[in-house]
């Protein structure tokens, strides 16, 4: 008997504990974006010119013909600036 009891018990505390569940994540402004402005260029000698523009700011350019393959944008990284180097 005690040991239906305790499953019983323990059948509702993890019913109790799941309808609580977690919080539903919050929609960002970032998830709303749309894109602004798309174009891609395909040359007959295969150099390329490809860039987009997102409601948010996201902004990426990207081209690669003679000079090879360049890309620009805030989504590229970028190295640390140099340590200051003590003079003598």
């Amino acid at each position: 008997m005690k040991s239906i009891v305790l499953t019983v018990l323990c059948c509702m505390a993890v019913a109790v504990s799941a309808q609580r569940g977690f919080p539903s994540p919050q929609r960002s402004f970032e998830a709303d974006a749309v894109i602004l402005k798309q174009d891609f260029n395909l040359n007959p000698d295969g150099s390329h010119n490809y860039n987009y523009e997102t409601s948010n700011g996201i902004r990426a350019d990207e081209s690669a013909g003679e000079n090879g393959f360049q890309a620009e944008g805030a989504h590229i990284p970028t190295p640390p600036p140099p340590a200051p180097v003590a003079g003598p």
